[in-house]
């Protein structure tokens, strides 16, 4: 499937798709932060900074008596650790899951099985 988006590193000569030094992207794409326990680590305590701070929005919401705005930060947060930090158990890998390093040299691992099949 072609996306007709221009590539960068041609100035828009050609599209991404059909450019050999385009980087990778998708979800296939990953970067060496992925396989970087330390990183995730850094990003997720970011990230759980800010969760934080939302659910003190919260509590500060529930004592000024201010229901809309005690759903809003509530939503926010859960939807934050749901979509981005995720809980580290079940089936779904969640962009700052950490477990992310060992899916992405599983990831590596079939990627080398995959290209060693090929050239037989």
């Amino acid at each position: 499937m072609t996306t007709n988006q221009p590539c960068r590193c041609c100035d828009g000569a050609q599209p991404a798709d059909a450019c050999e030094r385009a980087e990778p992207s998708g979800p296939d794409a990953s970067t060496n932060y992925d396989a970087d326990p330390a990183a995730i680590a850094w990003a997720r305590a970011k990230l759980q900074r800010s969760v934080d701070r939302l659910h003190d929005f919260e509590r500060q919401a529930i004592e000024k008596g201010a229901p809309e705005r005690v759903e809003r930060w509530r939503r926010t947060a859960k939807w934050i650790e749901w979509q981005i930090l995720g809980t580290g158990e079940g089936c779904v890998i969640t962009p700052f899951d950490p477990r992310l390093p060992q899916v992405e040299a599983m990831r590596s691992h079939a990627r080398t099985v995959s290209t060693a099949g090929d050239a037989q």
